[in-house]
């Protein structure tokens, strides 16, 4: 055992400095060497300085390098497995997200607008919740992915031309079709309860975050306020009364229902723009939260039955109409009422007079087209002239031959020019508002008549004729023309839509009609048409000039009449951004189909 006690009486350190004290000590460690050796130790072993480190550390670089050579040699497989997953990911996420697009937007990103449309910030669409990615990145072997898409197919191209770069080689990856709606696969338990635009999440990842979702969605469709309000208005109860007006002021007086009971207010409005059904201006209010429209006129009616609007006497142009006929199975089909009323005004009309108690917002609507409802105190008004409805609109609201006929004596604004089928073979006649109408046949005209008595205007073609056409003057000015052609043959159904598109809730009439190869209507075609729907919408009715009944999901029959049969589709009020997709068809003849965008 050292006695290190007497190792430093034997070695004192008299220099207290660091380096008297690194003295001292290799002083005791070589007496302690030589301590252990007289006591049967070993030699003293090799001290351990750069040479052996340097050495250590060589060894190690060998080893190391000798494994990564290894591991390297086997790595090369396994980088190209790496990079081909990279791109299958990718190409997968671009899928899922552009399905996404799509679902909000209502169509694919075109060829032009590519991939960046799915990153881009400033999309000016409806429906549209981006960006759908952060960053368009290219393949792991740095080339660009391969996207396209012309409208016409399914689904669009998507694929990276893979390690070698050239497109349509074997080492291509490509998109799975079923990738694109892949985001979208467990949304079914959101109909009906998730409006299109509130779809900011629509994958719940658990129980959890499904009722979370639910709850939150349910709060915003049905807020606290102004509903839950005992003092707001009731849906439907409010009625807006004129009680005096002149060019400088307007008392008004506003009347609805709540839980707590029925409402009165009186207010006054500043210079207010008087309705008329030439100009039919509606001021705005707000109740309860909920704002509404309201039309400022005075409307009386005399002892001899003679209306007075607005002091003045008009000359009132009235169809009488039922408004029963725009009831649906979930209550009033504004869209409906909305097309039919719009046509009786451009028929002239300024005026209705329903046969029943008008339904849900068929007055708000009225007033808006610019027709004023004779009901209530109106009721007892004369007209000047009136038409029943069935005879100027069919029952699926397509116009008869009185429409025109009206039409020439009501609509003073437009100039009517309009050949019809007199009843027999061969023989036709021309309504018009002007006072002279030339006669052509095949080209070469049959002669030029003024207005005078009954029958001055009809015309027995010849027979084997291919095209009648008539030309209207009034003053001897040029008015307008139409003309008729005689089909050859049937040849396909051809399908005719109302509106170009449609928004959540709105309905449209499809009409279709049986052509030849060059596009001629065959009004003599019967038949029976069946009609079929893809997308986020159900048939409500369908029929022909001669009779409409109510219908329901995605397909729909009704018989052929003068040629023509229609459908009404309406579009779900909670459903995806796709188009609705109509299909008709007659039996032996050539399909046709159309596609209504959501608007």
């Amino acid at each position: 055992m050292v006695d290190y006690g007497s190792l430093r009486r034997k070695f004192p350190v008299k220099n207290a400095s660091r380096r008297g004290k690194a003295a001292a000590k290799r002083a005791i460690a070589r007496e302690f060497e030589a301590k252990r050796i007289a006591l049967g130790g070993g030699p003293p072993g090799a001290r351990r300085g750069f040479p052996y480190y340097m050495a250590v550390v060589i060894g190690l670089l060998l080893v190391c390098g000798l494994a990564g050579s290894a591991i390297f040699k086997r790595g090369g497989i396994d980088v190209a497995g790496r990079n081909r997953g990279k791109a299958v990911a990718s190409i997968r996420n671009l899928a899922v997200a552009a399905g996404r697009y799509r679902y909000h937007v209502g169509k694919f990103p075109t060829t032009e607008e590519g991939l960046a449309q799915l990153a881009s910030k400033r999309v000016v669409a409806r429906g549209w919740n981006g960006p759908y990615v952060k960053k368009i990145n290219r393949d792991p072997w740095g080339n660009d992915y391969v996207y396209a898409y012309n409208g016409e197919s399914e689904t669009p191209t998507l694929y990276s031309a893979g390690p070698d770069g050239l497109a349509g080689t074997t080492d291509d990856i490509i998109a799975d079709p079923a990738d694109f709606d892949l985001a979208f696969r467990d949304t079914e338990w959101t109909k009906g309860w998730v409006p299109h635009h509130l779809r900011d999440i629509v994958v719940a990842m658990n129980e959890t975050h499904k009722k979370a979702l639910q709850a939150e969605v349910d709060a915003i469709l049905h807020p606290k306020s102004p509903d839950d309000d005992p003092s707001s208005p009731l849906p439907g109860t409010l009625v807006a009364e004129t009680l005096s007006a002149t060019g400088s002021n307007a008392v008004m007086r506003v009347t609805y229902a709540t839980r707590k009971g029925p409402v009165t207010n009186e207010f006054s409005v500043a210079e207010p723009r008087l309705w008329t059904p030439e100009r039919p201006f509606l001021h705005k209010g707000l109740v309860g939260g909920r704002q509404y429209k309201y039309a400022i006129r005075t409307a009386n009616v005399s002892n001899d039955g003679r209306l007075s609007l607005n002091g003045e006497p008009p000359t009132v142009r009235c169809v009488e109409i039922d408004p029963a006929v725009f009831s649906s199975g979930d209550g009033f089909d504004a869209s409906a009422a909305s097309r039919v009323l719009r046509e009786l005004k451009d028929m002239g009309a300024n005026a209705v007079r329903p046969s029943s108690p008008p339904r849900g917002g068929f007055r708000e609507i009225c007033d808006e087209t610019g027709l004023l409802v004779l009901d209530g105190a109106l009721s007892s008004a004369v007209a000047d002239d009136s038409a029943a409805m069935d005879d100027v609109l069919d029952h699926m609201g397509f116009r008869r031959d009185g429409f025109w006929k009206r039409r020439t004596a009501w609509n003073r604004r437009d100039s009517t020019v309009k050949m019809l089928r007199a009843g027999t073979p061969g023989r036709f006649a021309v309504v018009s508002s002007g006072d002279e109408v030339e006669f052509f046949v095949d080209g070469e005209s049959a002669g030029r008549r003024r207005r005078g008595a009954p029958g001055a205007w009809e015309w027995d073609a010849p027979d084997g004729f291919f095209e009648v056409k008539a030309m209207a003057y009034g003053n001897g000015r040029y008015l307008g023309e139409d003309s008729l052609k005689k089909p050859c043959g049937r040849f396909s159904a051809k399908l005719v839509a109302d509106r170009e598109s449609l928004a959540e809730g709105e309905s449209a009439v499809i009409a279709l009609e049986v052509i030849d190869e060059y596009g001629v209507a065959d009004t003599s075609a019967d038949g029976e048409a069946e009609f079929s729907l893809e997308g986020p919408g159900a048939f409500t009715a369908a029929g022909n000039a001669d009779v409409r009944s109510p219908a329901s999901g995605s397909g729909a029959k009704a018989c052929l009449v003068n040629g023509r049969a229609a459908v009404v589709v309406r579009r779900d009020p909670a459903g995806s951004g796709l188009p609705l997709k109509i299909t008709g068809a007659v039996r032996g003849l050539r399909k046709d189909a159309l596609a209504l965008p959501r608007r």
